[in-house]
């Protein structure tokens, strides 16, 4: 049985006893509307709101029990005291929940049933029963609760308030601390203490029923009830203290806190308030050691502030002053522009310069060599420019990857051979340039260039894998032959095409006459396009024996052009400035229907079994279109996949680029054949032969012409057919000339040849005509 005792009070104490309860009554009223007008619109204000409205109807009939009023009045008034203690401890539960957004996801319907169920079991306090009784014994009103089961359902009850607040209040500090609202953090940190400090008074006086001082009529555990106040007035504390602007929504709260800007409030003494993770972050500094130090410590000047570490910040401070509960706070909005300056920075860079060799550009290079020819009035300069040889086609054929590498040592090699006083850029994909101030004498042009050729004589090793440098190199000076930036690198790179049709490792100093030889290059790539649209090209083919059989079972197509006024020009004429001037691909082209279409028409007259053999260049080797338009032009054509094979020329690592492997997969999935042409032993094609199913390999024509003179050569011709037996591959040897190479060759088992000796390419006519006599031939 539990029991308790109040003393009724006495007219002339009972204004004494209103003012020990009505004091607090005025307090939380007052207290209970700011909170609500601080926010009307939050949840979280109007429940704090209610507590405290809840909490006077508490202290309300806590001061009825001491009123002299029936027995039976007196019992409705202690349920109503209960039934409003209970309705507390569910409002604080609520509160607790709604504090974070991390019960959000919560219907209205559960959270009711979480906070407000347990008021259902409290309702038994009305019902007609035994269960709680009041009466006077001398002179003192006693209150009972005699039944053990209502005992047991208020104690549960209160334990499971507790559990629930304390799993939401856990889950909802962590939830806190995930996000970094730090606003949140402390309004758990200021409840959790105020509920410490209510406990603490509460306990002593709810514990003992002696009366208080003088004031008989209130009792030890009338004072216990003002832990409800202790418990308003630090809620109210975290309600108002903790906003960052009280005007503003529970939503804003959270933009400030989760703000890409640092937002600071300063007051008038310049002592930091409060301020956002952001501002934290910025100033590298964990946020509790920002709090109430002076903000001149970090921010030095509108425009600069000064991290933990000692580095600065280039920033931009906004301000707007503003009036928080009767003081005048700063609120500081800083952007931190730095990384904005150093992206501008990087931009101006990247838009000068290489981004692979780190070299200026060929922009920025124009732009000094105009500068210094206008700053320095008579000034001297040498103009350099080079190209890699062959450099396209080694990222094109084996890697993209080596070719970067090989441009990276391209830089770095001519940065350590170039005066420092020297400008050097990379003009293109493969060209270089430097411009060196005050040369004038050729002995040091001259030393300048064979130091530039010497450093790449120097193997460039990638891999393991040596690879010998080529480079081409063309000189201009300035005032000499010209005084703009346009004339002299132009005048420099007729140079440079020059040196490069001289051969390898060749440089030349500019001179008029390159003029008149730049035009005629110009004209024949002009010629090289109209001849394509001209039909001015046309294919000879070069008949393919089979030793074993003595039959002609194959071709190799060969472009040649019928110029006007010049006559007929051989591949090796042409093909390389249109390589240079972008015209290969339609050449390429042009080739592969005209030969298919050949096909066709022979097979029409009659000629079956003739294997076409076209050469690739290794532009059409790394097109992934390439495919596609060999499927298309023998589907338009009507030959047979297997009548056409495709000669690939040998490249060092052509066997590790995956796309280029990747094409010649797709070429045979057509039923299409490949071929290796030029085959030697010190190069790739053995690996590649492991990698691709080719169908025939070419023996290089400089091997089969020295052989019968050279037994090294002829060792070398007899290993590569063996080996290429071994492997599963037929061997044609080119460029046979005499009839003792044919009868060395057919010793060795060797499959098929191809040369003058047997006959030099033919017209398509003459080829029907040729192999119309081919017994007779033979």
């Amino acid at each position: 049985m539990w029991e308790g005792m109040v003393r009724c009070s006495s007219m002339p104490n009972i204004w004494l006893a209103m003012m020990f309860y009505f004091i607090p009554i005025l307090l939380l009223f007052g207290m209970a509307l700011e909170v609500y007008n601080q926010n009307r619109q939050e949840e979280i204000n109007k429940i704090a709101a209610s507590f405290m409205f809840v909490t006077i109807i508490l202290y309300m009939g806590t001061f009825a029990r001491h009123l002299n009023m029936p027995t039976s009045a007196k019992s409705i008034a202690l349920g109503l005291t209960y039934l409003i203690g209970f309705i507390l401890i569910c409002l604080v539960m609520h509160f607790c929940l709604r504090l974070t957004g991390r019960f959000k996801a919560l219907s209205r319907k559960h959270v009711m049933l979480i906070c407000y169920g347990s008021l259902v079991p409290d309702l038994l306090v009305f019902m007609p029963s035994s269960w709680l009784s009041v009466y006077e014994a001398d002179g003192i009103q006693v209150y009972e609760i005699s039944n053990d089961v209502f005992q047991l359902l208020m104690i549960g009850n209160c334990l499971y308030s507790i559990v629930i607040c304390m799993i939401v209040t856990i889950m909802g500090f962590r939830y806190t601390k995930h996000v970094e609202l730090q606003i949140k953090r402390k309004q758990f940190r200021t409840i959790m203490l105020g509920c410490l400090v209510s406990y603490a008074w509460s306990f002593p006086f709810i514990m003992n029923d002696r009366s208080f001082l003088l004031l008989e009529e209130l009792d030890f555990s009338d004072l216990g009830i003002l832990s409800t106040l202790w418990i308003a007035l630090f809620l109210r504390y975290a309600m108002m203290k903790y906003n960052f602007i009280p005007t503003i929504p529970y939503n804003d709260q959270i933009l400030y806190e989760l703000s890409p800007l640092s937002i600071l409030i300063v007051n008038q003494q310049g002592i930091i308030k409060d301020l956002n993770p952001q501002t934290a972050l910025l100033l590298e500094y964990p946020p509790s050691e920002l709090m109430f130090r002076p903000i001149g410590q970090f921010l030095i000047s509108d425009h600069t502030v000064i991290t933990r570490t000692g580095s600065r910040k280039e920033v931009k401070v906004e301000r707007q002053y503003m009036e928080s509960r009767g003081e005048i706070l700063q609120y500081m909005v800083i952007t931190d522009v730095s990384k904005g300056r150093e992206a501008e920075d990087k931009v101006k860079y990247l838009a000068s310069h290489d981004s692979l060799t780190g070299l200026s550009n060929r922009f920025y290079f124009q732009k000094q060599v105009e500068a210094y020819i206008h700053q320095v009035d008579g000034g001297k300069a040498v103009i350099f420019v080079l190209d890699i040889d062959k450099c396209k086609q080694i990222s094109l054929t084996e890697s993209n990857v080596l070719g970067d590498r090989l441009l990276q040592y391209a830089a770095k090699s001519l940065k350590s051979v170039s005066p420092s006083e020297a400008l050097i850029s990379r003009l293109g994909e493969n060209e270089f340039a430097l411009i060196v101030p005050d040369m004038e004498d050729r002995a040091s042009i001259d030393s300048l260039a064979n130091r530039i050729m010497n450093t790449f004589k120097e193997t460039f090793v990638y891999e393991g894998n040596p690879i010998n440098i080529t480079v081409s190199m063309g000189i201009c000076l300035t005032p000499e032959h010209g005084e703009h930036a346009d004339e002299l690198l132009q005048y420099a790179e007729m140079a440079m095409y020059e040196a490069r049709r001289q051969g390898n490792n060749h440089f030349v100093i500019f001179k008029p006459s390159l003029r008149r030889e730049e035009q005629a290059h110009y004209c024949m790539n002009l010629s090289v396009r109209k001849g394509l649209e001209e039909g001015e090209f046309s294919l000879h083919y070069q008949p393919q024996l089979e030793l074993g059989t003595s039959r002609i079972i194959g071709v190799e197509a060969l472009i040649r052009w019928i110029r006007p006024g010049i006559g007929l020009l051989a591949a090796e004429d042409f093909i390389p400035m249109a390589e240079e001037s972008g015209n290969m691909m339609d050449i390429d082209y042009w080739v592969l229907d005209t030969a298919c279409r050949q096909l066709q028409s022979w097979m029409q007259e009659g000629l079956d079994g003739i294997l076409m053999s076209i050469h690739l260049s290794p532009r059409q080797l790394s097109n992934a279109e390439f495919p596609e338009k060999v499927s298309e032009t023998i589907r338009r054509t009507g030959i047979l996949p297997g009548q056409l094979c495709l000669e690939i020329k040998e490249h060092r690592g052509i066997y590790q680029n995956e796309e280029v492997v990747g094409i010649c997969h797709a070429i045979q999935s057509l039923g299409v054949k490949l071929s290796i042409d030029d085959f030697r032993t010190g190069y790739s094609s053995l690996p590649f032969l492991k990698r691709i199913a080719v169908h025939s390999v070419k023996i290089d024509r400089s091997f089969v012409k020295d052989m019968l003179h050279s037994a090294h050569d002829e060792a070398i011709v007899h290993t590569m057919i063996d080996v290429s037996h071994s492997l599963g591959k037929r061997v044609i040897a080119e460029g046979v000339e005499a009839f003792e190479q044919w009868e060395k060759l057919s010793e060795f088992g060797c499959d098929e040849i191809q040369g003058y000796f047997l006959s030099k390419p033919l017209e398509a006519n003459d080829f029907l005509r040729f192999m119309a006599q081919k017994t007779t031939v033979i």
